[in-house]
C-alpha cells in the first residue's frame, strides 16, 4: 500500500488530503481553517496548529510521500501582494520545518506541474475557456470524485457554486494525483 500526503498551504487555511494510491481512494480530505481557530493571524499559533494537526496524521496513517503545492511566487495585477507573498513563504516554510523534524520527507511542486500532470495537458478543453483553473480543477474533482461533497454556497448569486474552501481541498487531492501519476509514469 502507497499511502499519499497532499498540502496546500496558505496563512488562513490548509487543505488536506491523505489518499491511498493503490486503491485510488481518499482516506482523508479536511480544509483546517487557521483563520477561525486564530483570530489574531499569529503565525507561530499557526504552526502549532500545523504541528498538532500533522503529528495526528502521520501518527494515524503509515504517509509513503507528501506532495506540497509550491506557494505563489510571483505578483500579479489584481492578486496578493508583496507582503501577502512574503508572510506565505514565511508560513511554507515553517510547515516544511516542522515537517522536517518528525523526520518527514516531502517535495514542493508548481501548481502549473501537478495540473498538467493531474489532467494530462496543462490546457482547458475548449468547453471551459471561459472559467479560471481552479474553477476547471474543481470540475475535474467532482468528475473523478462524483461521491464526495465539496462545500458550496447555500444562498445569494454564487448559490450552489463552489465554496473557496473547497478549492484548497482540491488542491490538497491534486497533489496526491501527481505523485500517483508521476508514480506510475516512472514504473
Amino acid at each position: 500500500m502507497s499511502i499519499i500526503m497532499g498540502l496546500d498551504i496558505s496563512t488562513s487555511h490548509i487543505g488536506f488530503c491523505i489518499y491511498d494510491d493503490e486503491k485510488e481512494e481518499i482516506l482523508k480530505l479536511e480544509n483546517i481553517l487557521l483563520s477561525k481557530l486564530v483570530k489574531d493571524g499569529d503565525i507561530f499559533k499557526k504552526t502549532e496548529i500545523f504541528k498538532k494537526f500533522i503529528t495526528k496524521a502521520v501518527k494515524n496513517y503509515k504517509i509513503d510521500k507528501t506532495i506540497i503545492e509550491r506557494p505563489l511566487e510571483a505578483l500579479s495585477m489584481g492578486r496578493s501582494s508583496a507582503g501577502t507573498i512574503i508572510k506565505l513563504h514565511n508560513f511554507n516554510i515553517l510547515c516544511q520545518y516542522i515537517l522536517c523534524q518528525i523526520s518527514y520527507e516531502y517535495e514542493l511542486i508548481a501548481r502549473a506541474t501537478i495540473i498538467k500532470a493531474v489532467t494530462g495537458s496543462g490546457r482547458k478543453p475548449k468547453k471551459y475557456t471561459n472559467i479560471d483553473t481552479k474553477e476547471w480543477l474543481g470540475l475535474y474533482f467532482i468528475e473523478e470524485q462524483p461521491s464526495i461533497e465539496l462545500k458550496r454556497y447555500s444562498r445569494g448569486n454564487k448559490e450552489g457554486k463552489l465554496h473557496p474552501e473547497a478549492y484548497d481541498v482540491i488542491d490538497a487531492w491534486a497533489c496526491c494525483k501527481y505523485a500517483q501519476k508521476i508514480k506510475l509514469k516512472n514504473s
